[in-house]
């Protein structure tokens, strides 16, 4: 190798590492109450592009009740919709003045379904994206507890993807919204 070469070489080593970096934002900068257990996060925008470049090694989950998504849309680069919890019109949340919610008990059976649907296993990166980025971090905590490596929440949530212009629709694709 020419000494030119190497240096071409070495600043490319650096710019993969410092991009790479880039991808996910840093722990310390998330709201506490989007913060989970696994400490990978990404904004709407990192997620777009992370998911763009390793789409076939990356599983990409909308979170959120159907019934969220058939009212507001979803990211047109989502793999499935796995619901975490469940609108529960029965129950009345007081504190933030809407209805309450419930847990889904098959959401861990869900997400290792689409992992194998997609080829990938629980060693894969998993990106959870929900409304604001609370329960994306409740999720991740909970696939951590079941033996997950690398799930990353969108801490800003759907409202930011839209906000950000990336690619979203109304419009269902029941492959993508039916069945866990």
């Amino acid at each position: 190798m020419t000494g030119k070469t190497i240096k071409k070489f070495t600043l490319f080593a650096i710019l993969l590492l410092f991009s790479a970096q880039a991808l996910a934002i840093e722990a310390s900068k998330v709201p506490k109450d989007r913060q989970s257990a696994t400490g990978l996060y990404f904004t709407s925008l990192e997620a777009s592009h992370y998911v763009a470049r390793h789409a076939g090694s990356t599983l990409f989950l909308d979170i959120r009740d159907p019934v969220e998504i058939f009212t507001v849309g979803m990211p047109l680069a989502v793999d499935h919709n796995v619901t975490f919890k469940y609108v529960d019109p029965s129950k009345w949340d007081a504190k933030n003045e809407t209805f309450g919610m419930r847990g889904n008990p098959d959401f861990v059976k869900g997400v290792d379904a689409q992992l194998k649907a997609k080829g990938l296993t629980r060693s894969s990166t998993i990106i959870l994206i929900c409304g604001s980025g609370k329960r994306a971090a409740k999720a991740a905590t909970a696939l951590k507890k079941a033996g997950f490596d690398k799930v990353y929440s969108v801490v800003d949530g759907y409202s930011a993807w839209q906000k950000d212009g990336l690619k979203w629709s109304r419009k269902l694709v029941k492959d993508k919204v039916m069945g866990q």
